[in-house]
């Protein structure tokens, strides 16, 4: 989900760039409210209002705009009271300071440093996949899911007997592959905390007596109740973040990035971070 950020130009874009109006344009997720730290300045070239069928009420407000540049999100100055408020509910724009991401001219792609850091993210791609094959820490999913998931995973080859690939063509594969990956686990979790949503929400309204009324509304729940299921719905967003394989932020950050080597170094540190991670579920699981 897009979510428009009033931006403070920082060290960004001047105002003699252009003199129509602008704004930055940020992802945002919507189970843990996280932000992206990379956003997209853009400036409204027309602004058309349309109204409600025979009245004068303005229904929306349409803009048509042009991006700009990339920017990165230095610091949000309302950020606690959009916490609280959910912008998604609120008429308030978040006002933040902002600094343009610099672009850099693109390495050669057959550097030496950059093969080698491909070849050691392809090593712990591949490690993740088996591991999860293995089955490690799929009590936290529902069943087969990391199975399933090991074996839908392409291994990478770079020294494939079929047509060379391009390093940045295979660069962008694995980092597609990852986004899936996250996907996957993320909808994982999602279904759990559903299942046991539903299972709370069945037993709580049960507890009442007299016939089930379905469908089962949170508003018809008693307060002790809503307060459980929303103590898990935040249990299993903090599990989430925890888990550190967000599919939407993260990747913003890693198209925001100046040159194919850094971008792999970013991805890397994400692949890796989810080896250690799996590796500390097994060295627990055969202590």
């Amino acid at each position: 989900e897009k979510r428009p950020r009033e931006g403070n130009d920082n060290g960004g874009g001047s105002g003699s760039r252009t003199s129509r109006p602008r704004f930055c344009a940020v992802l945002r997720t919507m189970d843990t409210g996280r932000i992206a730290s990379i956003g997209t300045i853009l400036s409204i070239v027309d602004a058309e209002e349309q109204y409600l069928y025979g009245t004068d009420e303005v229904a929306r407000i349409r803009l048509t705009c042009q991006v700009e540049q990339l920017v990165k999100i230095c610091h949000v100055e309302n950020g606690d009271g959009w916490r609280e408020k959910r912008v998604i509910r609120s008429n308030e724009y978040l006002r933040a300071r902002v600094r343009p991401v610099e672009t850099a001219a693109e390495q050669e792609d057959d550097n030496m440093a950059i093969a080698e850091k491909l070849g050691s993210l392809m090593k712990d791609f591949r490690t993740v996949k088996t591991m999860y094959q293995l089955g490690l820490g799929s009590e936290d999913f529902p069943p087969g899911t990391l199975l399933q998931l090991g074996d839908a995973i392409e291994d990478p080859d770079l020294n494939s007997n079929e047509e060379r690939h391009d390093t940045r063509e295979l660069f962008w594969k694995i980092a597609q592959d990852w986004q899936s990956v996250c996907y996957t686990l993320r909808q994982g979790q999602q279904s759990l905390l559903s299942a046991d949503r539903n299972e709370r929400m069945v037993e709580a309204a049960s507890s009442k007596g007299g016939p089930l009324k379905l469908p089962i509304h949170m508003e018809d729940l008693e307060l002790d109740d809503r307060k459980v299921i929303q103590r898990m719905e935040m249990e299993a967003q903090e599990k989430h973040v925890k888990l550190n394989m967000d599919p939407v932020l993260d990747f913003q950050v890693l198209i925001g990035l100046a040159s194919l080597e850094q971008q792999i170094d970013w991805l890397a540190r994400m692949v890796e971070r989810e080896r250690r991670r799996l590796e500390e579920v097994a060295s627990r699981q055969y202590a």
